[in-house]
């Protein structure tokens, strides 16, 4: 039995997230605050439920892998 969870924390603003002994903290300058909290169980499930907000990655095209090293 799984015990995953994530959170995900939208803000178009400058901020710093520090992790401390057992504790996470923010610090955001202003904006909107979104948090979203994704209870697994299992961390597949989490990532699965964070890229439903977020969006799927985008396959880079073929012609553009190396491009950059051609310069």
């Amino acid at each position: 039995m799984g015990l995953t969870h994530a959170t995900f924390l939208r803000n178009s603003k400058g901020m710093d997230i520090g992790l401390e002994a057992g504790k996470i903290w923010y610090r955001i300058l202003s904006g909107v605050l979104d948090f979203y909290f994704f209870l697994g169980p299992m961390p597949a499930e989490a990532a699965a439920q964070y890229m439903d907000i977020i969006g799927r990655p985008q396959f880079v095209p073929r012609w553009a892998l190396g491009f950059h090293q051609c310069r």
